[in-house]
């Protein structure tokens, strides 16, 4: 291998344990080094989608006349 390509191991940015009976899964998350939006902006995006789903989802009262 070429030496000026190798690399030192690069540790998970975010670590998820959850357990399912008698297993563990780990989950290790990566984040882009060069990415333009940040994590906290992804998230923001996915609570903004979310509430608007559940905005259109909610039954509206008709009044009768």
């Amino acid at each position: 291998m070429n030496e000026s390509r190798k690399q030192e191991p690069r540790r998970p940015d975010c670590v998820t344990e959850v357990r399912m009976g008698n297993t563990l899964l780990v989950v290790s998350g990566y984040f882009k080094k060069d990415a333009a939006a940040t994590a906290a902006d992804k998230m923001m995006k996915v609570l903004a989608t979310e509430a608007a789903i559940r905005a259109d989802d909610k039954p509206t009262l008709e009044k009768s006349s």
